[in-house]
């Protein structure tokens, strides 16, 4: 009797946009907004790691459309909305998720790895609130920010990477602030270490031990959380950390 009354007060199913979704976190909520019955648009530039992850839902009978788009590109994150709006005609939820993480003290930071943190963690972003805002608009929808607890806790050796989660918390301030009126609800993760491949591609000499970090799929279900939240509310900002709290990473 509860199971069939919950059926019928489910809420819709979604159409929701995950960045950075070949691996990690992304893949995990992707995996995640799939199993619960959403209509999940996975978006990274490896085609076969987006391949593999169709192929794995499909495993359990799940599925979910993909698009390969750099979001460091105008030109293609305009291409990737286009794609949205064309095939779906809505949007219900966007989630930046696509990040790099570089450690290096500002003096040991090349230009290029300034370059790619920034463009990656902020300016992606930036495109893909501004190309969906359309969209979301129509839907009374939601963005998920991704961000970083070093945003608000600065460390050594991460200059690129807290200049661009700090600004990631910005943009979202402002954007909540510019798009409320329209009943888009903007959310800001602001996470402490969660255990993915991030770390393998950090440059860390010692990377830490999992049991300091986050489990993914707890991110992943907070954020599946989020989603299925009524539009009458939203959490404007949420702070997620490992019981051991903050990382020692000098």
């Amino acid at each position: 009797m509860f199971e069939s009354e919950a059926k019928t007060i489910r809420q819709p199913t979604k159409v929701v946009l995950v960045t950075g979704a070949s691996r990690g976190l992304g893949r995990a909520v992707v995996c995640e907004i799939a199993r619960m019955g959403h209509q999940a648009i996975a978006v990274a530039r490896s085609a076969d790691q987006l391949s593999d992850l169709q192929q794995k839902l499909a495993t359990e009978d799940r599925t979910c459309d993909f698009f390969v788009c750099d979001v460091t590109q105008p030109h293609l994150v305009r291409e990737l909305f286009a794609h949205c709006r064309t095939r779906y005609g809505r949007l219900d939820v966007l989630v930046n998720n696509a990040g790099v993480f570089r450690h290096a003290l500002l003096r040991d930071t090349s230009d290029e790895v300034w370059r790619s943190v920034l463009d990656t963690n902020l300016s992606g972003p930036f495109l893909c609130c501004r190309e969906s805002l359309d969209l979301l608009a129509a839907a009374r929808g939601l963005i998920i920010n991704v961000g970083s607890i070093a945003a608000v806790h600065p460390a050594k050796g991460m200059a690129a990477y807290v200049a661009a989660k700090a600004g990631l918390k910005a943009l979202s301030d402002v954007l909540r602030t510019e798009v409320r009126e329209f009943g888009v609800r903007v959310c800001t993760l602001l996470a402490g270490a969660i255990a993915t491949e991030i770390w393998q591609d950090s440059g860390l000499s010692r990377i830490p031990p999992k049991n300091c970090m986050i489990p993914v799929s707890d991110v992943a279900r907070f954020i599946s959380f989020l989603i299925d939240l009524p539009p009458t509310m939203v959490v404007e900002e949420a702070i997620l950390m490992p019981p051991t709290g903050l990382l020692d990473l000098i």
